[in-house]
């Protein structure tokens, strides 16, 4: 059935490139502020209300300038595969927001949604950040994928996704997510995929590193059901864990195979603490629970590395007031049956991540003082930040990031086809690849003149082999307001001189050329 699911989105990821309208939104447009140059993304997708891939510059900052209910399917593509997970030139995607408030939400529409190959800030940025909780991506659509690759994804205090209609299919795949939840209160929150009290068709989390997350890695004890639930190939640090790691409810089919867990729920167990396992309240917080189980209920579980390295056991061990976690609940336990190859323990040093003394520390502190909202911020900050009023004294490199162990440790080779255990992708081990068919090809040498220009303009370009053509204009709102050329060409140098601007408004345009070798736009300025 795994492979089954997997298939599916790879499908689905297919299907929909085939289906949808491709437009090149490029950076820069709607300048934040004089030195912020950046691109009201939500104002370019209005202007294009059908299916549509929006394919992004690289190193481009898009944002969200309110809530968008759209009723169509959307998405959000790099015009290239990032080179890392953590590639700050990646295009960038969050939600402005002029004061320090609660954010609305960025995305509550009820047709599919994708982003593929973008950093994506979810909350809101300001050194008051703590103080306010948000979800921004709160799809409602009724059988619908959402579709997460290839993203480094923070600072939302709710989750990834809060999906809030039924027979979702949401897919998290090589990706990097981390500060996720109320970093600066005791009382939870922060997951990857939460389905609310919905039905779900399936969920899929796979190669993906995940970090300083303080709450559950997915919420299922709301869920009415889920067909499918995957959880396989990842590597998890700074987990905090206030309510436990995975909890399940109402899940025929799951799978947790394949993961590195570095120090999972570094808060523990103690009875005050353990009120939102179904059965267990007020006793013990495990790590993998199942509050109920649907009849024929099965969970797969193999060769995963959990472990603790001396400084979380140290913590463990100095308190009277804390224990390290049980590994499973009851229900899960009994649905799994043999559990002598669910995981096995290598401590293992990851080459370079945020440091846990800060969370772990924070974890301390919200058990010593439940009340308080001021808490330890666990949120790391890049590097750049120094100094700034941003800097919260918990800053990192992420040039240097590197979520990898030695190939030396016999979790190397401890995955059920003798692969790696943890993250893949991320340590070479896996291709990165975009879904998305669309090639950009700056060898087709796509020039405009004159440039500005005020009646007539000539294009060229350069094309390799002999095929069908296209040249389409765009305004700056994305929306095609002329076609200059359709038909088949040569190969060899091109050249068209087209009038159809003459009587347009002054403003920004974009010519966008499309051809079997791939695609190419430039920008024509018009008086």
């Amino acid at each position: 059935m795994k492979k089954l699911y997997f298939l599916l989105l790879c499908a689905c990821c297919f299907a929909a490139s085939l289906s949808a309208q491709r437009i090149e939104v490029p950076a820069n447009l709607d300048p934040l502020a004089p030195t912020v140059p950046a691109t009201n993304l939500s104002n370019f997708v209005d202007a294009n209300p059908t299916n549509t891939v929006f394919v992004l510059e690289r190193g481009g900052l898009y944002y969200f300038d309110s809530k968008k209910e759209w009723e169509f399917d959307v998405a959000f593509v790099a015009e290239s595969a990032p080179t890392s997970l953590t590639d700050p030139m990646m295009p960038l995607i969050q939600r402005f927001n002029a004061g320090a408030t609660n954010l609305a939400p960025m995305y509550e529409g009820t047709g599919n949604f994708t982003i593929d190959g973008c950093h994506v800030i979810m909350g809101e940025e300001s050194p008051t950040a703590g103080n306010f909780e948000n979800s921004s991506i709160r799809p409602r659509g009724i059988d619908k994928r959402y579709i997460f690759r290839n993203c480094w994804i923070e600072k939302s205090r709710q989750a990834i996704a809060r999906i809030e209609g039924d027979g979702s299919k949401s897919y998290v795949e090589n990706c990097f997510i981390q500060n996720m939840g109320d970093y600066q209160r005791f009382q939870g929150n922060g997951r990857l995929i939460d389905v609310r009290s919905t039905a779900a068709d399936s969920v899929v989390i796979r190669n993906s590193v995940i970090g300083n997350i303080l709450d559950r890695l997915y919420i299922g004890f709301r869920q009415r059901s889920n067909n499918y639930f995957e959880f396989s190939s990842n590597t998890v640090y700074n987990h905090v864990g206030r309510h436990g790691l995975i909890q399940l409810s109402n899940t025929r089919e799951a799978v947790i195979n394949n993961n590195l867990f570095s120090n999972p729920k570094m808060m523990g167990t103690t009875p005050s603490i353990s009120d939102e396992q179904l059965g267990s309240k007020g006793v013990v917080t495990y790590l993998f629970t199942s509050d109920s189980i649907p009849e024929g209920g099965s969970i797969e579980m193999k060769n995963n590395n959990i472990f603790y390295t001396d400084d979380v056991l140290d913590y463990f061990n100095s308190t009277d007031t804390v224990d390290r976690c049980p590994v499973f609940g009851p229900n899960f336990l009994a649905v799994l049956g043999d559990s002598s190859e669910a995981y096995f323990t290598e401590v293992v040093d990851l080459g370079n991540v945020p440091g846990r003394e800060r969370v772990l520390n924070y974890t301390k502190q919200a058990i010593n003082d439940r009340s308080s909202t001021d808490l330890l911020d666990m949120m790391v900050e890049p590097i750049s930040r120094s100094g700034s009023p941003f800097d919260n004294g918990y800053l990192f490199d992420f040039s240097t990031f590197d979520p990898c162990y030695s190939d030396d440790a016999a979790s190397a080779t401890a995955a059920t086809d003798g692969g790696r255990v943890g993250a893949r992708t991320a340590c070479g081990a896996e291709p990165v690849s975009l879904r998305n068919p669309l090639n950009y090809n700056a060898a087709l040498a796509l020039k405009a003149y004159p440039n500005p220009m005020a009646t007539e303009v000539t294009i060229t370009y350069n094309l390799t082999e002999t095929g069908p053509v296209s040249v389409m204009l765009y305004d700056a709102t994305g929306k095609q307001v002329a076609t200059l050329y359709t038909g088949t060409q040569l190969a060899g140098e091109q050249s068209i001189t087209v009038d159809a601007m003459t009587n347009m408004p002054a403003g920004m345009y974009f010519a966008n050329l499309f051809t079997p070798e791939g695609h190419m736009y430039t920008r024509i300025v018009k008086r």
